[in-house]
């Protein structure tokens, strides 16, 4: 039973946080419908009946126990805190951004899983400034490229183009996994020299788009599917004819024609391959 309004008050109810019909402001409902909640105020707006919380003194509360957002408030202190339990002056604005969220439930929900808590102590306690540099160290994963959004939105990280790191990784693990050195350089000088050198010209000061990612990234494995090809019948791009190649695009099993025609264009051009038309379609 609500001590408010001494009416049935299920569990649901009591965690539930609304944007408020009768103000607009988001807290925890405490009476109305679910259509139309009502925050404490709005339910009783005499203020001798309602008591404070114990530790900021603005929320309306009947039970003296810390409210919800003091509690995320001193959760990320603990959290963030150093040696001294004091927060570094550049993680002021994140501890800001998170203390004072819509949602304090969400953001304490968030703050008390197993590896937000490991990201924001080691953050913490470590001793050199905050950059994605430092953040790269860990496993990547949701939880760290949150972490890294809401750094960035409250302006402790610089911006960066999250996707284009990503296909930079990509792009040299791909090179790295091929065992033969030469098909190892000649990968490496199509993927970087050739279309990253491409996409970032075209980017300039914007972000990598997900069309950009994608394409590249089917170019470059389809430049490395034409030599897993080849090596199968005992050939390699240098020793490969024409008739090899159309061998190849007449195949049931051929992928990405036009990406794989891309490909033994440039190496033709780049006297990688040697005798060799692949037609384009415009």
């Amino acid at each position: 039973m609500s001590r408010a309004t001494g009416q049935p008050w299920c569990e649901r109810c009591q965690q539930r946080w609304v944007a408020c019909s009768g103000c607009g402001t988001v807290a925890q409902a405490r009476s109305g419908t679910w259509e139309e909640p009502l925050c404490a105020k709005c339910t009783n707006p005499d203020p001798d009946f309602w008591g404070r919380c114990p530790v900021c003194t603005i929320t309306w509360q009947l039970t003296t126990r810390p409210c919800q957002r003091c509690v995320l408030d001193q959760q990320v202190r603990d959290l963030l805190g150093g040696p001294d339990g004091a927060i570094r002056p550049e993680l002021a604005p994140f501890h800001d951004a998170l203390a004072s969220a819509e949602r304090p439930d969400v953001a304490f929900a968030w703050v008390s899983r197993s590896k937000a808590r490991d990201l924001l102590e080691r953050i913490g306690r470590n001793e050199r400034p905050v950059t994605h540099e430092v953040l790269d160290e860990p496993p990547p994963g949701k939880v760290l490229s949150h972490l890294r959004s809401v750094l960035v939105a409250t302006g402790a990280l610089p911006p960066r183009d999250e996707r284009l790191v990503a296909l930079e990784k990509w792009i040299t693990a791909t090179v790295q996994a091929r065992t033969d050195l030469a098909e190892r350089r000649i990968l490496h000088g199509y993927a970087v020299w050739h279309h990253m050198r491409r996409l970032r010209r075209r980017l300039g000061e914007d972000h990598t788009t997900r069309l950009q990612d994608l394409n590249v990234r089917c170019h470059v494995t389809a430049a490395g599917n034409l030599p897993d090809w080849l090596g199968g019948d005992g050939l390699t791009l240098r020793t490969c004819t024409q008739t090899d190649l159309e061998r190849w695009m007449a195949g049931p099993t051929v992928s990405c024609p036009d990406e794989t025609g891309h490909f033994v264009r440039w190496s033709v051009k780049h006297r990688h391959a040697r005798d060799l038309t692949y037609g384009t379609v415009r």
